[in-house]
């Protein structure tokens, strides 16, 4: 069986960047998800508000999981925030439940969703400038 091709694509609906990513996350794809991810994430016309659409993920592996805490935390320090989408009966939510991640990372049915439960003071007026640019990277 061959395995889907990773991609992702990125736009910007009124207060947040939402990343949508499709297909297999694993060793081969991961390096280019995760420099799309963080791209979108940084770019200075990013909002403070990013949420990462999972609804076509069909496969993730350890590292992909880590790729997201670590992007988390890095948004975090930025004083920004991550927020992942995908659907309620998804497998990896069920995953993700188990592992308590959605204690670490909020997880929404909907991007609309997880736009409307995002903290206020993510969405208020800085146009998805203040903070972004400037900013020492933050090593690991």
């Amino acid at each position: 069986m061959m395995r889907a091709q990773a991609r992702v694509t990125v736009h910007q609906p009124l207060r947040a960047t939402v990343a949508r990513v499709e297909g297999d996350l694993d060793l081969v794809s991961l390096p280019q998800v995760e420099r799309d991810l963080r791209a979108a994430a940084t770019e200075p016309g990013a909002q403070a508000l990013v949420a990462v659409d999972m609804t076509g993920v069909t496969y993730l592996n350890s590292a992909a999981i880590r790729l997201l805490y670590d992007l988390a935390e890095d948004l975090r320090a930025r004083r920004r925030e991550l927020r992942l989408v995908m659907s309620s009966d998804a497998p990896l939510r069920t995953l993700f439940r188990r592992l308590r991640f959605d204690t670490v990372i909020p997880v929404h049915d909907t991007v609309d969703e997880a736009i409307a439960e995002a903290s206020p003071d993510r969405l208020e007026g800085n146009g998805g400038r203040a903070g972004v640019t400037g900013w020492p990277i933050q090593g690991g």
